[in-house]
This record gives structure tokens, sequence and C-alpha cells, in this order.
């Protein structure tokens, strides 16, 4: 046990045989082998669970963490790492997510508080470029992290999902590589909905789709409650809603008989590839996985450790982190 369970794990995404894992009691761990050897790397820093693990594509050397305590930096891939100054300390309320440019490793926007943030020198000031956004819950699992999201396909666009824990999730996109950002869409759930609040928000931007992107919903009868997982493909464009797969995860049944059911979980579109998507949650031993964009599902027939939190998906790699490893 390396502190708790797996919180947050994380591919390379120009290397799968580098990966990050985060545990929920701290400690953050990292494989260059694929996972035969793992190194703790952040010796020195709170005990705390990682939020989000950011690796530029650009420039892999360069690495991204961020904790409720503070947005730390790696310059060497990875193993050793600084502060930067978006600490708790400075700027007051929940650390949410981050989203490193794909061709500049210096700039990068987190959303932290009611804010988002966004630093043009690797850290070392920021700006706020968008201010007044709602508070929602942060739950056990990496189910919320990839809420703020930049797209592979054009570095001047990144987006942000948001909710209020009610039955509405809006969009936010910037133009300007994260100097500014305005709404793209609202979208008011499905009265066939199962459940009607929103617990969890989550932006996928597959490189296979330059011109659509994805929205995934958790839903419950109240946010902790959310079970089922309603999934939205919208226009980069336009904003507009061109797919709605309601209830692509019902939400009904039970999780220990893997049955279509997320709590406290993770979901993962491959990375590349928008017609794979993965989920598992706490209660389940095996992975769902679908091939064909969210119209069906399939029970994986290796098992892992139980209670799947963290799920990772590129080029058809899948890494999941559980409450045993």
């Amino acid at each position: 046990n390396h502190g708790g369970y797996v919180y947050l794990n994380r591919m390379d995404p120009t290397n799968p045989q580098k990966v990050f894992a985060s545990f929920a009691m701290g400690g953050l761990w990292r494989t260059i082998d694929g996972g035969s050897v793992w190194n703790l790397v952040d010796n020195g820093f709170p005990d705390t669970q990682y939020t989000d693990i950011d690796v530029c594509i650009a420039n892999p050397q360069i690495v991204y963490a961020l904790s409720d305590k503070q947005l730390i930096k790696s310059t060497d891939g990875g193993l050793n790492w600084l502060t930067t100054t978006m600490t708790a300390n400075t700027y007051p309320g929940k650390a949410y997510d981050i989203a490193v440019s794909p061709v500049n490793p210096d700039i990068v926007v987190v959303r932290w508080g009611t804010s988002l943030y966004r630093t043009i020198n690797g850290g070392n000031s920021w700006n706020e470029v968008y201010t007044g956004l709602p508070n929602y819950e942060i739950w056990d699992s990496s189910v919320h992290s990839e809420c703020l999201e930049w797209d592979p396909d054009n570095s001047d666009s990144v987006y942000f999902a948001s909710t209020s824990n009610n039955n509405v999730f809006k969009v936010y996109k910037s133009v300007d590589q994260g100097a500014s950002f305005s709404q793209l869409n609202s979208t008011t759930l499905s009265a066939s909905s199962n459940g009607q609040i929103i617990g969890w928000t989550k932006v996928f931007l597959p490189t296979n789709n330059a011109t659509s992107f994805y929205v995934a919903v958790g839903t419950g009868s109240n946010a902790y409650g959310h079970t089922a997982v309603q999934l939205y493909k919208l226009n980069k464009l336009t904003g507009n809603v061109e797919l709605t797969r309601t209830n692509m995860i019902s939400g009904i049944g039970n999780a220990y008989s893997h049955d279509p059911v997320l709590h406290h979980g993770d979901i993962q579109m491959d990375r590349n590839d928008e017609k794979k998507i993965a989920y598992g949650c706490v209660g389940n031993q095996k992975i769902h996985i679908s091939t064909d964009n969210g119209v069906s599902f399939s029970v994986s027939a290796g098992t892992t450790h139980h209670d799947i939190r963290s799920i990772d998906f590129v080029n058809g790699k899948l890494i999941a982190g559980s409450d045993g490893e």
C-alpha cells in the first residue's frame, strides 16, 4: 500500500511506458518501464492526492501535477519537481483541473476556486482570465478530472465544462490559447435521463475528430449519488449538440455484479479514437469497454482489485487504478 487507493493515473501520451500514479493519502509515483519498477517522485511535498497530471506533448520533459495544495512542475520528465506560484496559500478555493498547451509548455490554464487562471511563463506568474464560476463537489476518484482540456488538433482552442450540481452544464471555449473564455453551450438534461442532478462533467477531445468534441456527464438523484452517464457530442465551432447518448450508462443495477453503473469511478475515451470508451467504478473488478462510441459495452475478461478509481486510455492501451493497485 503506497498511501491508500489509486486516486489518479496518467500515461505520457508520447511514451506509454511512462506512467504516473497518485494515491489518496499522498504519494506521486512514476514508472518509465511500463510498470515493472516504480519510484516515489514527490518527496518533500505535502501528503495529498493529485487531481490532474499533464504532460506537454511538444516537450514531454515538462510535466505539471495539481493537488489541493499547489501546482508543481517537473522539467526532467517527472523525476524531480518544483512548486509554481499557484498555491492554496495564495489562491482560495478548490483546485479542480489543469490544461497544458500542446505546443508551448510554458502556457498553462488552471481551474482553481471560482476562476480560471493562465500562465505564459511556466507558472511563475498568473492572470485571472475568467471568474464567477460555480463551485461543485470533488469525489473520491478521478472522474471529475479533465473538465478542462486543450484541443490537441488546434493549439488555440481550450474547452471547459462546468456545473452547479443541478440539471444544467455549461461549456466554455477559448480561441486565443486560454487568454480569454466565452460560453459556447448550455445544455439541460433530458427529462428521460436517469437522475436529474449532475455530479460531474468531463471533456473528451479525441484526435481523430477535428470538428467535434464530447462531454460526459454523471447524473443521479443527488450530486453524490451519480450512477448514470449521459454523453454529448458537440460541434467545436458552434457548440451545437450533434449527438446525445441518453443513459449511455443507465445507472441501474449493482456495480458489484458489473451492471451498467458508474459510481465514484472513472470513464475515459481513448485520446486518439472516439469509438473506444472505458469505465469502471467502486464495486467493479472488470473494465467496461465500448468500441462503438458508447452504443454498447462489454466487460473485460481479466480482473483487477475491487473498486476502480481512475482510467487512462491512449492508442488502445488502457491503465486502471483501483483500491489495491
